[in-house]
């Protein structure tokens, strides 16, 4: 499990990235797509070969393109302050139904599925589903030691 934050930066926002494993050793950048496609280069330097693509979308990645979490933002005090805040208008829709990205750079999920095609078609003896929704303790501690390095 890992937090992710944005925090201020002075001039502009921090965005962190921290497991809950190792509180002391936050990932931290100034940009928030360079920090995402960052954490993914390390996924995929961890693995040993190209799983995710390494284009970041940060903003998806944080929660910040949510339109709730816009909403939020566009409805906190002080906001007008900001310099270069692009206000957006929005439409109220009853009927919008949230569905998370299903992409192995966003979701962990999508990413152990991944993980687990890649590694069937190097090796057809290895599964093409991880067992019960549970990756092999091997890769979830190497996934956790990337994100505390």
């Amino acid at each position: 499990m890992y937090t992710c934050k944005v925090m201020d930066g002075g001039l502009g926002p921090k965005f962190e990235i921290v497991t809950d494993t190792d509180l002391d050793v936050p990932i931290v950048s100034t940009s928030i797509d360079s920090r995402h496609s960052m954490l993914l280069s390390l996924i995929n330097r961890c693995l040993g070969m190209e799983i995710v693509n390494t284009k970041g979308r940060g903003a998806d990645f944080f929660g910040i393109s949510h339109p709730t979490i816009h909403h939020l933002i566009q409805a906190s005090p002080g906001v007008r302050k900001c310099k270069g805040y692009v206000w957006t208008k929005f439409e109220v829709n009853p009927s919008y139904e949230y569905t998370p990205d299903d992409e192995a750079s966003l979701s962990y999920t999508a990413l152990l599925r991944s993980i687990s095609f890649s590694k069937s078609h190097m090796d057809p003896g290895i599964k093409a589903e991880p067992p019960s929704g549970e990756y092999h303790e091997d890769h979830t501690a190497a996934l956790r030691s990337l994100l505390m390095s």
